[in-house]
């Protein structure tokens, strides 16, 4: 039990995370705000220079890193999860990144029902993009190393 929780826990956590984040909670209309307090509080020479587009700006930048970010951490989270080893073949390593996908799709379907958000198919693609990311980060850890 405790092996099933501390190899598939981190996994569900994130997934839990990113469905939480995915409700109104998680809208635009709560994010800006948020972000030009944080720059208005810590770099206050910028907030000067800002104006609201270039804040809209940086929140959509920030909005899309958060996505590919969040999807490779994912993927790594999967991976470890079903147990890819340093042998596993490509296909195999690629699985991950394809339930990692699987999972932006139910995100998105989920954002949908939500008033303040909507479903786009560009944030499956940003989503896709980091699960991607995080298979190919996999791959370079766990590539062959020559021995010198």
């Amino acid at each position: 039990m405790r092996t099933a929780i501390y190899r598939h826990g981190p996994m569900v956590i994130l997934m839990l995370a990113i469905f939480i984040v995915s409700s109104d909670l998680g809208s635009a209309d709560h994010t800006r705000p948020v972000l030009a307090s944080i720059v208005r509080r810590f770099l206050p020479w910028l907030a000067q220079q800002m104006t609201p587009a270039m804040i809209d700006v940086t929140d959509f930048i920030i909005r899309k890193v958060a996505h590919v970010t969040e999807y490779a951490v994912l993927s790594l989270l999967v991976s470890r999860s079903v147990g890819i080893k340093m042998n596993s073949t490509i296909r195999e390593r690629l699985v991950p990144a394809g339930i990692s996908s699987l999972y932006a799709l139910s995100d998105e379907f989920h954002q949908s029902f939500v008033p303040s958000r909507g479903a786009t198919y560009t944030d499956v693609m940003w989503d896709t993009l980091g699960a991607l990311l995080g298979t190919g980060i996999l791959h370079f850890i766990h590539r062959p190393r020559s021995k010198q």
